[in-house]
């Protein structure tokens, strides 16, 4: 079975697709046990069937009634209470499939969600060589900046490893579990010194 795309709504479009179930789908309506039956297939693939043959026709199911058919062919409808038996069941058909797409964009808000907020705690839980950072990155050391990468960051720092912080895209903390001792405690003293200008 072929992956639902995309269809072009043309006569040749519907010419060039073939399908045994096409004709008898025309002509009466038909139940996904049946389709089941006569295809010797799951379910599921039955349902695939029938949303294939959906992308060039229109096929005709509701939750009121069991089974599925193509719509009448216009022209072969001759009074205005056939049309308007068509018409009614075409429109229950769209209604439900916009109420399924409804349904389905809500489903979709907190999978989007949890999918955003799981991705920036990936992002954040990500060691990452500083080397490998983009120019500009911001590296800091607790509240202490100790540099921008390729600007003012001195060049021995670039084989320890950092993480995403904060908004700014250019954020990055330094990992103090990649930081020799004597670095750490180098830091640890100028970020004092900082601490201590700004107490002046």
């Amino acid at each position: 079975m072929s992956k639902l795309r995309d269809i072009p709504q043309t006569k040749e479009a519907k010419e060039k697709y073939v399908n045994p179930l096409i004709n008898e789908l025309r002509i009466r309506t038909i139940t996904r046990e049946e389709l089941q039956f006569m295809l010797a297939c799951s379910d599921a693939q039955a349902r695939h069937e029938i949303a294939e043959i959906s992308m060039y026709y229109p096929v005709l199911s509701s939750s009121k009634r069991k089974g599925y058919r193509i719509a009448k062919n216009i022209d072969t409808l001759t009074t205005v209470e056939e049309m308007a038996e068509e018409y009614d069941l075409v429109r229950g058909s769209i209604n439900e499939i916009i109420s399924r797409i409804d349904v389905l964009n809500k489903k979709l808000k907190p999978l989007i969600a949890y999918q955003k907020v799981l991705s920036k705690k990936i992002l954040y839980s990500t060691k990452i060589k500083i080397s490998e950072l983009s120019k500009g990155s911001i590296i800091w050391y607790k509240d202490l900046v100790v540099g921008v990468k390729d600007l003012t960051l001195p060049s021995s720092y670039e084989n320890y490893e950092a993480t995403k912080i904060g908004e700014n895209p250019y954020d990055y903390e330094i990992c103090y579990d990649t930081l020799p001792q004597e670095v750490q405690k180098y830091l640890d003293e100028q970020l004092k010194i900082e601490l201590l200008k700004e107490n002046e």
